[in-house]
């Protein structure tokens, strides 16, 4: 595990090269920016709600469901002084996402999605999290397990990393080495492993291939056709621009 302060473009395909044994690619490395991912700010007080990360075509905001307020908001991307206003456009705890669309402002850079389907443990990966209101830190590991849970009644795909992380993690980015997000992190704990006494941070992410199915229809007023990937999903909250 490595873990580098203040993560930038550059410092993220150290992490990747690391992890590879060689250098990344400049056409993936061409894909990985470290502006899509920044605070999400409460639009009275300016105070942090929660991380979060533009990806997919549709340049929408991404954060769990868990500490997503039913509200308009300012993203404010990493090492950026500009911050656009953000409304709310579901949220689905049964996946622990929430989704926000942009209000105005210019659009923003976005990440890829990728296919946490074809991942499998061992496979190397880099997640971030905010360390405190101005460290963002990058975390090159491995994942070290891979199924699915029952969450509020739905199954979902995770991932568990063995790493580092505060609260102040949820809702980092999973990148793959294509530089593609495949997860986002949602909570963290320690174990024990047998034959010591030092504990592991273990952080789990679920999959964002629900991303890839939903976004064909956020710029729909109707509900979304998640037929085939998502069997049982529930709308808990729908609002509409």
């Amino acid at each position: 595990m490595t873990i580098v302060n203040n993560t930038g473009a550059s410092i993220l395909i150290a992490l990747l090269s690391t992890l590879v044994g060689t250098a990344v690619s400049q056409a993936e490395e061409a894909k990985i920016v470290m502006t899509a991912i920044g605070r999400v700010l409460s639009l009275q007080t300016g105070e942090r709600i929660g991380t979060g990360f533009v990806a997919g075509e549709t340049h929408n905001v991404f954060m769990p469901a868990h500490v997503a307020i039913k509200d308009t908001l300012l993203f404010q991307p990493h090492k950026s002084l500009y911050k656009f206003r953000i409304a709310i456009k579901y949220i689905l705890d049964e996946f622990d996402l929430a989704i926000y669309q942009r209000t105005g402002g210019e659009q923003p850079v976005t990440y890829p999605l990728g296919n946490l389907d074809r991942m499998q443990p061992g496979d190397p990966v880099v997640y971030f999290g905010w360390e405190n209101d101005s460290t963002l830190n990058g975390v090159a590991t491995i994942i070290s397990a891979k199924g699915q849970t029952i969450h509020k009644d739905e199954i979902v795909d995770f991932i568990d990393l063995q790493g580092h992380g505060i609260p102040g993690y949820s809702g980092g980015p999973v990148f793959n080495l294509q530089g593609q997000v495949v997860a986002m992190v949602v909570q963290g704990w320690d174990i024990v492993p047998l034959n010591s006494k030092t504990p592991v941070r273990v952080m789990r992410a679920f999959s964002v291939d629900l991303l890839r199915v939903l976004e064909k229809n956020l710029n729909s007023s109707t509900r979304p056709d998640t037929s085939g990937r998502a069997g049982k999903l529930r709308l808990e909250t729908l609002i509409e621009k």
